[in-house]
């Protein structure tokens, strides 16, 4: 059986037209988009159950910054707080702290300090001034801003904390919880 030669080269020219693509004059292939780079990762080291000041990651955190809030949950007659937060000062740089609502509380008067001594601790206290009521509840009562140094993995660990209701006594019953840290490539 013979197949008439215009018969065959329509044949193949309709096959190379369904395996080039329509023939569409051959536009160059555009390489996928590669993901965007992954950002610091934080998980927390508890769940901030009742009377629990606890680091979660705070809004903004992206590749090149992380930052952190310490949530109050569920406490009593909070007038201030003091503590050290150990930080892997090889991976992330110490931006700043900056105090968030839940101790000031309206028109009340606090005073935060905060200094880095040595690198990698951060002396904290915060405090409500003057003769008023301790806060009872749940809210944030700071945000602490890192940058990223290197890739890595560390740990956020309180030690020397406290707090202390308005009559300057110790709150016993305060848990406090850290947590991880993953600096990505």
């Amino acid at each position: 059986m013979r197949i008439p030669l215009r018969l065959l080269a329509s044949s193949v020219g309709f096959l190379l037209l369904a395996c080039s693509g329509g023939g569409g004059g051959g536009s160059p292939t555009v390489p996928p988009t590669p993901p965007p780079p992954a950002p610091i990762g934080f998980t927390p080291s508890g769940t901030g159950g009742a009377e629990s000041l606890a680091l979660t990651e705070g809004t903004g955190t992206d590749r090149d910054s992380l930052f952190l809030t310490l949530e109050g949950t569920a406490v009593v007659d909070l007038y201030g707080i003091a503590f050290d937060l150990t930080f892997p000062s090889n991976l992330l740089n110490f931006v700043g702290v900056t105090e968030g609502a839940f101790l000031s509380g309206g028109s009340v008067d606090t005073s935060l300090q905060v200094a880095q001594n040595p690198p990698g601790t951060l002396v904290v206290g915060l405090s409500r001034l003057g003769q008023v009521a301790g806060r009872s509840g749940t809210g944030s009562l700071l945000s602490i801003e890192f940058s990223r140094a290197q890739t890595g993995q560390g740990s956020f660990d309180f030690v020397n904390n406290q707090g202390f209701d308005s009559t300057g006594a110790a709150i016993a019953t305060l848990q406090w919880s850290g947590g991880t840290v993953n600096v990505p490539q």
